[in-house]
């Protein structure tokens, strides 16, 4: 297949179309270098802060592109790219405590001395990291398909299982395009159909330059599912899910909101791994309502 001129693929194509909507929406991106690295990030809107975390392999306006107009009307969203996507940097050895340490310092950094957090997936275990390490600055925290703690070696097992994978870096870092449709698939209850060019496009863009900075992310979960950390949340929280989440079950949300002394557990219906790409607006209200 010959190679797509720049500039002219669908996912740059949806990248623009991203980054209009989003500066529509009052949005500007910045770039902040930290006592832990640099991140790329989008901040927009007025009121108390809130700081989005996307989820593994998406840009931060890929994950919250559904959030961010009706977010900016209450708050004053942060939302930075992961460390290895977009334009955030670092092949690190211990990715999510560099994460976690990069979201406080840019928070300090802004100005914001207390602060609201929702983590998506991999972005709940750093929301899960701030609300332990910096209890003292977080508010509420709000988790989406994100198990944290509660996520056992069996329940690993169980996942590799499910889909007939080796590793959970088979399953979430497709070595080539064609395991683009199986990750889509993931991500959605009922996913939509994309044709093959357009999963060779997204997979050149979020995946081919950047593996040596995204396995590390991987591994460090498989081995935070050996090792535990403690649970220490004790901030209101909000455990948001997808009824057919196949990579978390949701019975795993039910396990983690009894692991903490302040939560509840919200699920999402004919969703699947992504429920604010899914249900946008009822997603919006859900979160808003918990933030109020």
């Amino acid at each position: 297949m010959d190679l797509i001129p720049p500039g002219l693929g669908p996912a740059e194509i949806h990248g623009r179309r991203l980054r209009w909507s989003a500066g529509r929406a009052g949005f500007r991106q910045g770039i902040h270098d930290t006592p832990h690295g640099r991140l790329a990030v989008w901040q927009g809107g007025y009121g108390r802060p809130l700081l989005l975390i996307s989820g593994f392999a998406v840009e931060a306006l890929w994950q919250w592109d559904g959030q961010l107009g009706a977010l900016a009307h209450r708050h004053r969203v942060v939302a930075p790219d992961l460390v290895g996507h977009g334009g955030s940097s670092g092949a690190i050895h211990r990715p999510l405590e560099t994460m976690i340490g990069r979201c406080a310092s840019l928070m300090e950094q802004l100005g914001h001395e207390q602060y609201d957090v929702c983590g998506l997936s991999y972005g709940g275990f750093v929301a899960l990291g701030l609300a332990r390490e910096h209890g003292q600055r977080v508010r509420r925290v709000l988790l989406s398909d994100c198990p944290g703690p509660a996520f056992t070696w069996d329940d690993y097992q169980a996942l590799l299982g499910r889909f007939g994978a080796r590793s959970i870096e088979d399953l979430l870092l497709p070595a080539s395009p064609s395991g683009m449709r199986d990750l889509v698939g993931i991500a959605w209850h009922r996913p939509p159909w994309l044709p093959d060019f357009v999963l060779a496009d997204v997979h050149a863009r979020m995946f081919v330059n950047r593996r040596s900075e995204q396995l590390p992310l991987l591994a460090e979960v498989v081995q935070m599912v050996r090792q535990p950390p403690p649970v220490a949340c004790p901030h209101p929280t909000l455990v948001c899910w997808g009824e057919h989440d196949r990579v978390f079950p949701v019975e795993t949300g039910e396990r983690l909101v009894g692991l903490l002394p302040d939560a509840r557990v919200e699920v999402f219906r004919d969703t699947a791994h992504t429920p604010n790409i899914q249900q946008p607006r009822r997603f919006n209200r859900v979160l808003l309502d918990f933030l109020a």
